[in-house]
């Protein structure tokens, strides 16, 4: 894909003589999604990414795709949230960055617009908000299929409903998974074909152990 550009060099961290280099790694019906998108999203701890400060691997590139596919049909659809919600989520994501001063401080050192980063986590609430409306709230779990996966013997209430949880998240991941290579297969979607790319953000403190 001529549009995506191996522009990502360096090694490591991805920081060369103090400069964080950036490059496209997808784009989704024409949309470009860039390395610091990706890499934004896994330091915030988004859309299932999980944070660190190594490179960018192309599963996690394609993580992120698939969550913005998701928040793309969740505002065609007109799923939203509450600001209550929105504030709790950016609470959330600041305690898990060490605290708002924390948080703030990285995304200065970042070069990262605190406005980027709170639609990152609206992005990542819409996208939580519309799989549990349309994949885990619509999970069934028939009375014969929870009685095979429990098999013989008595069952108390909690085992039950534990073994009910287990069940429908795993019939809402099945469903979930049907839908994205559907959602894949309906655009024009091109992810760059990387083993890795050197990751263009400084690591947050809460991750790499610093004050």
């Amino acid at each position: 894909m001529a549009a995506i550009l191996s522009v990502l060099a360096g090694s490591g961290s991805g920081h060369a003589e103090g400069v964080f280099l950036d490059g496209v790694v997808a784009q989704v019906d024409g949309a470009v999604v860039t390395a610091s998108d990706v890499a934004l999203g896994r330091a915030l701890g988004l859309f299932g990414l999980t944070p660190s400060t190594g490179p960018v691997a192309a599963a996690e590139i394609q993580q992120y795709v698939d969550g913005q596919l998701l928040v793309r049909e969740a505002a065609r659809i007109g799923v939203e949230e509450r600001p209550v919600d929105q504030v709790e989520a950016w609470t959330a994501v600041a305690q898990r960055a060490g605290g708002e001063g924390a948080l703030t401080r990285w995304l200065t050192l970042a070069d990262v617009e605190v406005g980027w980063a709170r639609r990152l986590v609206g992005d990542d609430l819409r996208m939580r908000r519309f799989v549990e409306l349309r994949f885990r709230a619509l999970a069934f779990i028939p009375e014969a299929d929870l009685a095979a996966a429990l098999g013989p013997g008595p069952h108390d209430e909690g085992a039950r409903e534990a073994m009910r949880a287990r069940l429908e998240a795993e019939a809402a991941g099945r469903r979930l998974a049907e839908w994205l290579v559907e959602a894949r297969a309906s655009i024009s979607l091109h992810v760059a074909k990387f083993g890795h790319v050197p990751n263009p953000l400084p690591g947050l403190p809460s991750v790499v152990g610093g004050p």
